[in-house]
């Protein structure tokens, strides 16, 4: 037992020790981490399933901080090459591009940048639209993220609610263990 206390104790007063990296530093690290992605996928932005989706999502999060206009090319000319669309899938893996679509309409909200995921989430989130849940933890990154992004950019609260109510109900059938929805 003292052990487990000792090493805990000891990464704690590490931890706190450690000053934190500046800004600049953490500004250079994401680029250069961007810059390495964009030169070793060079012949394209890829599909937007959940590996470029995930990419992009923290490219949009890379944006933010940023301000990089290269950077939004780079994903807007990728979200052009998939029309908008998240593979009009109930799969989460196909829904987390959504969370970057939404990111890009803020910077120039145009419809089409969050069709696609309407599409989606008007089908995912149907009354009666009963199928096997989500049972795999990433779900609540991959899709819920893409949802919510959504949800806050609408005025229409009914569909707020909708969408809340959904994604609790994904949420709690992933700590449930699966099972269905409806």
């Amino acid at each position: 037992m003292r052990l487990p206390t000792v090493l805990l104790l000891s990464t704690a007063s590490y931890a706190m020790a450690a000053a934190p990296p500046s800004a600049a530093s953490v500004l250079s690290a994401m680029a250069s981490a961007n810059d390495y992605f964009i030169r070793v996928t060079s012949g394209g932005a890829g599909s937007c399933g959940w590996t470029r989706g995930a990419y992009f999502a923290g490219n949009a999060a890379h944006i933010s901080v940023s301000g990089n206009a290269s950077l939004v090319d780079w994903a807007t000319g990728w979200a052009v090459s998939h029309n908008w669309a998240c593979n009009n899938s109930k799969n989460a893996n196909d829904q987390i591009c959504g969370a970057a679509y939404a990111a890009l309409w803020d910077l120039s909200p145009e419809p089409e940048r969050l069709a696609g995921l309407r599409i989606v989430l008007d089908e995912m989130a149907a009354p009666g639209n009963n199928y096997t849940s989500w049972t795999w933890i990433d779900a609540v990154f991959m899709a819920l993220p893409s949802w919510l992004e959504y949800g806050v950019r609408t005025d229409n609260v009914t569909e707020q609610q909708m969408l809340w109510s959904a994604a609790i109900a994904e949420y709690t059938c992933v700590w449930d263990g699966g099972g269905e929805r409806g």
